[in-house]
């Protein structure tokens, strides 16, 4: 099996998504916002902000379906490798000198690229899971959630084994514009609701803790 360096494969898989940087143009520009962490303004009836919605709508609408070419290019693709249809690819490329997995996880990752049954499960696991994700273009958003965790965990699992931090980071804002619902509002977390949620949590152990040494 040959493979690329790996700055070759990471930019070959990068390209198709500079398209979106493209497509995200007129939802920066015409959004009035300073930034997108303030509450969204409501639109008006005018024409004009009909259109201006009418374009960033159809430019998000295409980075979506952007990324689901990329992920049904990607499982498709495979399907022409004779690895990848056999289900042996994982143990090529985990096993890879060059950019397989690094050997503190090499005692984890050999045994199950090694095993029959397993590396036939990572290796069209990784198939099925980017066809699901190219599938979620049509899901109902109720359920677009769980598929962004899924894709979140795929390319992370894939960080970790080859060490592609740059795409894990390009392919989970392109999962984030692909899978989170428009209209969900982005909010900056309030560290004194954290705090506050972190001392209901650890107060009754705080207190059973006083309890144990005031008996003692």
């Amino acid at each position: 099996m040959v493979t690329p360096p790996v700055e070759d494969m990471s930019q070959h898989l990068l390209n198709p998504l500079l398209v979106d940087h493209l497509l995200l143009l007129p939802v920066t520009l015409l959004d009035p916002r300073r930034w997108h962490w303030e509450p969204a303004v409501e639109h008006t009836d005018t024409p004009r902000s009909q259109v201006l919605a009418l374009i960033s709508g159809s430019s998000l609408l295409m980075v979506r379906l952007q990324v689901a070419v990329v992920y049904f290019h990607a499982a498709i693709g495979k399907l022409s490798v004779p690895e990848w249809a056999n289900g042996t690819a994982t143990y090529y490329w985990f096993l890879q000198s060059m950019f397989g997995a690094p050997d503190w996880l090499r005692p984890i990752v050999v045994p199950l690229v090694t095993n029959p049954a397993t590396v036939i499960v990572l290796t069209w696991g990784a198939m099925l899971t980017e066809i699901a994700l190219f599938t979620t273009l049509v899901v109902e958003k109720r359920f677009r959630r769980y598929f962004l965790y899924l894709g979140l965990a795929f390319h992370f699992a894939i960080f970790l084994v080859h060490g592609l931090f740059n795409f894990f980071l390009a392919m989970a804002a392109a999962l984030i514009l692909y899978l989170r619902p428009v209209e969900e509002e982005c909010s900056i977390p309030d560290p004194n609701r954290i705090r506050r949620r972190f001392d209901d949590l650890i107060e009754p152990m705080r207190a059973t803790h006083m309890a144990r040494r005031r008996s003692n």
